[in-house]
């Protein structure tokens, strides 16, 4: 939660720390998958597919919970107000759906629904007949109040809408361009990451009909390609291309010689402006920002460099949920005790989540990136060195009998093929 006119203090920050395959990832998949449905399941309508059922992912290890309802609730604050929502489904439709509004202590009832039964409203929730008609066994209370102008829905709402699930990776550039305010930024924080990048530019040209399909084009795609030219009623398709400017020592090449397409540049390079445009987007619009692995592709000091940049820039009550394994960013001067999050498996392997708070280690003076790395809040990957040298030698018979094969298959190759000498055949 992010600071309010009514002074709620919070963090700008909540970075998940564990080791491989400790549920981080799994975290942030949850949390995406929760918005995502609360941006869906609204009213259906005749033009539109039949809603089906929302997705499930029950815990593997546990044959009981394939049995149990999914449950989603978050507490947050939007608008000044505090608001409680969640609900439960199963493979049959919503199972159970509440919003609760007010302080924890002091909460007032919006609405509760048990599956498609008459939903209980609060006393001061207007239009419940109207909005009651619309709820199917498929569909959110919450959304459906939205689509429908409910004020305390609409209200809820803003909070999912803001919220941003990303993946670096599947980005396209040419949004990056798209916000004039942004590209300053982008050109000032190129400097500071030291990449030797002075300038970017997004070029577009119109494909024309000659030109728009490669000869190597498969079909399937040559045919999608002419249905959106064709549902574009004329209009030419536009290519767009990313073009970097590099700076360079010395006049010996000019402009033009400096600049390369995105497809030269580095993963690293593409990941960092994807990023900054990713963390400015939040900034505007005061939204929560999700990432898995944020340093991917990045060097460390580039990453913390980032956060700060992020946590410092004033006027914005944006936040960023992510996980990481940079433990450089486990400094202090970086990031708050309290914005750092353990995340492991206890031994049935269900995730749980701990607060670096909770840790004696993580005391006021305690350089916490040392005590991380030497295990004293948990998060790290137990690694024996007795285990390492087991590995090493079945790596080294491994090899040994992979050559020895190659000699016996050689060998064995040579005998059936048959050696004949050179010279002249026997009279």
């Amino acid at each position: 939660l992010a600071s309010s006119k009514k002074k709620i203090s919070a963090n700008k920050l909540g970075i998940l720390f564990g080791p491989n395959g400790s549920g981080k990832s799994n975290l942030l998949a949850a949390f995406g998958l929760m918005v995502q449905l609360v941006k869906k399941l609204g009213i259906q309508r005749m033009s539109e597919e039949p809603l089906s059922p929302p997705p499930r992912f029950p815990f593997r290890f546990d044959k009981e919970a394939h049995e149990k309802p999914t449950l989603f609730q978050v507490i947050f604050e939007q608008g000044g107000s505090f608001f409680r929502y969640g609900f439960t489904y199963a493979s049959e439709g919503i199972e159970e759906e509440w919003l609760y509004t007010g302080a924890p202590e002091k909460e007032n009832l919006v609405f509760h629904r048990q599956g498609l039964e008459p939903v209980k409203w609060g006393e001061d929730f207007k239009g419940e007949a109207d909005l009651q008609k619309h709820i199917t066994r498929f569909s959110l209370v919450l959304t459906v109040g939205t689509e429908l102008k409910a004020p305390v829905c609409q209200s809820a709402s803003v909070f999912f809408m803001g919220i941003r699930c990303c993946d670096q990776s599947q980005w396209p550039f040419g949004l990056l361009f798209k916000d004039p305010h942004f590209y300053p930024v982008l050109i000032a924080m190129l400097q500071f990451a030291d990449i030797g990048i002075e300038n970017v530019e997004c070029k577009e040209e119109p494909v024309g009909a000659d030109d728009a399909f490669p000869k190597d084009m498969p079909e399937e795609i040559r045919s999608v390609v002419e249905a959106i030219r064709a549902k574009m009623k004329g209009k030419d398709l536009i290519r767009q291309q990313i073009l970097f400017r590099h700076s360079t020592l010395g006049d010996e090449l000019d402009a033009a010689d400096r600049t390369l397409s995105d497809s030269d540049e580095s993963d690293g390079t593409k990941t960092f402006l994807v990023l900054m445009y990713l963390l400015f987007q939040a900034l505007q619009g005061n939204s929560l920002l999700l990432i898995d692995e944020l340093e991917k592709g990045l060097h460390p000091l580039l990453v913390a460099g980032l956060l700060k940049f992020f946590t410092t820039v004033e006027g914005s009550r944006a936040q960023l949920l992510c996980g990481s394994h940079c433990s450089v960013i486990f400094s202090q001067d970086i990031v708050r005790r309290d914005e750092l999050w353990i995340v492991e498996k206890d031994r049935n392997g269900e995730s749980f989540l701990q607060s670096a708070v909770d840790f004696e280690a993580a005391r006021a003076d305690a350089n916490l990136t040392r005590r991380y790395l030497e295990g004293r809040f948990g998060g790290i990957p137990l690694l024996e060195e007795t285990l390492l040298e087991q590995g090493r030698q079945t790596a080294e018979q491994a090899l040994r009998s992979a050559r020895d094969k190659a000699v016996r298959e050689r060998l064995s190759s040579g005998r059936s093929g048959g050696c004949h000498a050179e010279g002249k055949p026997d009279a």
